[in-house]
């Protein structure tokens, strides 16, 4: 991957927010926002401003607002993850953002890497799939990259054990 803040022999990572959950959460919130209508239009309807139908309608449309407004709040600022692999600096910097767009940078120097191992996802409803565990000297262990084949996934992780410089395991 390359592009801005990206040197060329580096290795890069992004791990998204995948475009059709962010597609499902929106549409959960219209699907929200839309109650949230016909809330109101029924609470309207009922007449009697200064009955309990009408304030409890008003009030699940409030909570159906709010419940939309998260919905959307989540489709556009979902979490983000990028890992940088710098063999010129010798280092590995993590760049995220969660749902709080609180944003955190940490650059961790490659002596301060344990391993880097394959870690198999075991689903009772679909095949097994793979991912990426980087596992830092103080314990910590950060997860990145996904494949659907595990061939790829241990090839990939070989090569960015030679990157690094630890011991490859075949």
């Amino acid at each position: 991957m390359t592009g801005p803040g990206i040197a060329p022999n580096s290795i890069a990572y992004q791990s998204p927010f995948p475009v059709l959950l962010r597609v499902a959460l929106a549409a959960f919130g219209l699907f929200t926002l839309w109650g949230a209508y016909d809330l109101v239009v029924n609470a309207a309807a009922s007449g009697s401003y200064l009955s309990g139908t009408f304030f409890f309608l008003l009030l699940m449309a409030f909570v159906a607002l709010a419940v939309a407004c998260a919905f959307f709040y989540a489709a556009v600022f979902a979490a983000l993850q990028k890992l940088v692999f710098n063999a010129a600096t010798q280092q590995v910097t993590r760049i995220w953002r969660g749902l709080s767009l609180k944003a955190g940078r940490q650059d961790i120097p490659f002596n301060y890497l344990r391993d880097i191992e394959v870690v198999t996802e075991t689903w009772s409803d679909r095949p097994e799939t793979y991912s990426l565990a980087l596992h830092l000297t103080d314990g910590d262990s950060i997860g990145f990259a996904h494949w659907i084949e595990r061939k790829p996934a241990y090839a990939e992780a070989a090569r960015l054990r030679a990157y690094v410089g630890l011991p490859v395991v075949e």
